[in-house]
């Protein structure tokens, strides 16, 4: 229903677009606020999981929020803010890729797998599209070299413990 409504509006295309860049930033606002918490106040925003965390231990997430939620929300606000950065001149970046800094440590702080998912993805389609030059000799170049030096970490921190054939069924 809101989604027809913004449409029929006198300019959809432009009421969508910041229709999507509130709700983007507003979720991209939980992630920012969850990574402060994190830091400043331990006791309300890290949780001891049964799964490790991707960087350490302990796991963030929100009062209100689960940290597969947060991951998505801060992969999303990476990607989006990442193209924002690309798009804008030079002296209107600053904003934004402390935006997807945010967004990606959101992501790892949460550690969920969907969110690495979808950094990665949202980054590589980010580049491709923006900087197609830089993607085909640094984003490409880049991941395949961290895939072969880093693979058996980079497998184990996204199976948790769990075996080959349940992480390949992608049930979470």
């Amino acid at each position: 229903v809101c989604t027809l409504a913004l449409a029929t509006r006198s300019n959809p295309r432009a009421v969508l677009k910041r229709a999507l860049e509130m709700v983007v930033l507003l979720g991209g606002a939980l992630v920012i606020g969850a990574v402060i918490g994190f830091f400043v106040l331990p006791s309300v925003f890290q949780f001891p999981e049964s799964r490790p965390g991707i960087l350490i231990r302990q796991t963030m997430g929100a009062p209100y929020s689960h940290p597969n939620g947060l991951s998505v929300y801060g992969a999303t606000l990476a990607g989006f803010a990442l193209a924002r950065a690309l798009k804008q001149p030079k002296g209107g970046r600053l904003l934004w890729i402390a935006a997807a800094v945010g967004g990606t440590l959101g992501t790892l702080f949460a550690s969920g797998r969907q969110g690495l998912a979808v950094l990665v993805v949202s980054v590589a389609l980010v580049i491709l599209a923006l900087r197609p030059w830089t993607f085909l000799l640094v984003f490409l170049p880049g991941a395949i070299a961290v895939a072969i030096a880093f693979g058996e970490s980079i497998l184990g921190a996204a199976s948790r413990g769990q075996s080959t054939e349940m992480l390949m069924s992608l049930s979470g």
